[in-house]
């Protein structure tokens, strides 16, 4: 079974990223906010990973996932990874997010990363939230 709410989660944080206009400004277009890296990308571009689904013992039906959002850039330092952080770090730390068959409890920010150059001669940045949903449970 998937975890709960696991693809609402991904959907309501693409909607925070897509709908922010200073994201948008920096990356240039707000399709360039991907589920996996495309094959031939446009720089910069942003990726929502690997989510971490666990539940909430304390809380029958809350569970904590944990996003990973990875930030790619070409230019030639890392002033442009850094902006984009700083964009998506606004647009989804402490945010109200919403989704469906439940609430989103919190959204927090735990930490962010710059990896230097790859191969490919481009910068990763990457963030990682911790997003909270309890789901409904009928009555």
């Amino acid at each position: 079974m998937a975890a709960p709410q696991a693809w609402e989660v991904q959907e309501a944080v693409y909607a925070a990223l897509s709908q922010d206009p200073e994201i948008t400004a920096v990356l240039g277009h707000p399709a360039r906010i991907h589920d996996a890296p495309p094959p031939d990308p446009e720089f910069p571009f942003v990726v929502i990973g690997q989510t971490d689904v666990k539940p909430i013992a304390a809380a029958p039906g809350a569970y904590g996932h944990e996003i990973r959002v990875e930030i790619i850039s070409k230019y030639r330092g890392r002033r442009e990874v850094k902006l984009i952080l700083d964009a998506v770090h606004g647009s989804l730390h402490e945010t109200p997010l919403s989704i469906t068959g439940g609430e989103v409890v919190s959204s927090r920010f735990l930490f962010s990363d710059i990896f230097p150059r790859t191969e490919s001669g481009a910068f990763r940045g990457v963030m990682k939230f911790r997003i909270v949903t309890q789901q409904n449970l009928g009555g």
